[in-house]
């Protein structure tokens, strides 16, 4: 006999499972290995120490006496208010919601941005390009600016825009050089 099946024998034997015949020869194998002493002496231990501590019974009613003294602390908590509820009914449906869905939902909420973002940035320097409006940048030496008001919609309107003209002159401070 190996000791595989003498190991599988053991606990057979432990529960009283094991035909006679079968228990003689696991005798013979246990006294000539020391291993499968060793496991049957520790099963054996095991199986005391379990008897010494029984398990105690539990009372059949006690999961109907919890189940209504569930239902009692239950129907003791007020109610909650409407928009208690919807909340609750919000926070459960985001929970409940796929990964996918919701990286969709984000990636629309920041490509809207950039896109905005973007559009405004375009707009703006459109319109600086256009003379619209004038930006801060700096200028080449030689290059002069002269900003003056222009009206954009005509001569009954007072709405202005300032016009920027670039020349090529050379920019003098004024003092003569």
């Amino acid at each position: 006999m190996n000791c595989e099946l003498a190991h599988e024998r053991i606990v057979l034997g432990a529960y009283g499972e094991l035909p006679d015949e079968q228990v003689h020869e696991l005798d013979r194998h246990i006294a000539a290995c020391t291993d499968c002493s060793q496991e049957r002496e520790q099963l054996q231990a095991l199986r005391t120490l379990a008897t010494a501590y029984p398990v105690t019974e539990l009372d059949p009613n006690l999961v109907a006496r919890s189940r209504m003294r569930l239902e009692e602390a239950l129907d003791a908590i007020p109610p909650k208010r409407w928009y208690e509820r919807l909340g609750q009914r919000m926070l459960n449906n985001f929970a409940s919601l796929q990964a996918a869905p919701v990286a969709a939902v984000l990636l629309l909420i920041v490509g809207g941005g950039a896109g905005t973002l973007g559009g405004y940035e375009y707009a703006a320097a459109h319109a600086a390009h256009n003379g619209v409006g004038v930006t801060e940048a700096p200028l080449k030496p030689g290059v002069a600016l002269a900003l003056r008001p222009r009206s954009t919609l005509g001569p009954s309107f007072t709405l202005r825009a300032w016009t920027l003209r670039i020349s090529r002159r050379p920019f003098t401070s004024g003092k003569g050089t």
